[in-house]
């Protein structure tokens, strides 16, 4: 979005967030590591997958461990620990959730709503809270010099009223008013 606000393509304070989204740890749904809580993610031999950190995912993984490790309510060494499991580095968020959902992996983290995108009942889920979570927002707006421009803002703000946003939230998205 700052890309296409700085080549003039969107008014500045046009865009809008249309929604949010937040990581969870996912588990196979027979997790055989028996995983229930965020600490038994630094449990000895316990196999997670990450994506790499150049996928959004990935570093969003790796923000989390570094709060994690700064409040300290996981544990003196819970980022060591857990980057002492990691087992690969994916190059997608989609191939964590299958490497898990295959029962390759005893978790990974995936966004809310790749698991709210058809995965619900191959795969367990851990919420992590918010203040070690990394929120993601997703912004759009019309770009100014469409062709189409009412028919873009109407899109906008079809997306942004209250049906809208009741679709994003069927597919696991936090509605932009939260």
């Amino acid at each position: 979005m700052n890309v296409a606000i700085e080549s003039g393509r969107i008014i500045t304070d046009a865009q809008r967030t249309f929604a949010h989204n937040r990581l969870v740890v996912v588990t196979p749904s027979d997790n055989p590591a028996g995983l229930i809580d965020l600490q038994g993610l630094a449990t000895p031999g316990v196999k997670i997958v990450f994506a790499a950190k150049e996928a959004p995912v990935g570093q969003y993984s790796l923000d989390f461990l570094e709060k994690a490790d700064a409040d300290g309510s996981l544990g003196a060494d819970f980022k060591d620990a857990v980057i002492t499991n990691v087992v690969s580095y994916e190059q997608n968020v989609r191939a964590v959730l299958a490497k898990v959902a295959l029962g390759e992996a005893d978790a990974g983290i995936v966004y809310q709503s790749d698991v709210a995108a058809g995965e619900q009942a191959a795969v367990g889920q851990i919420q992590i809270p918010d203040n070690l979570n990394t929120i993601a927002d997703y912004p759009m707006a019309a770009v100014n010099d469409s062709p189409h421009l009412a028919l873009a803002q109407a899109f906008v703000d079809t997306v942004l009223a209250p049906a809208g946003q009741q679709i994003l939230t069927q597919y696991g998205f936090v509605p932009a008013s939260q």
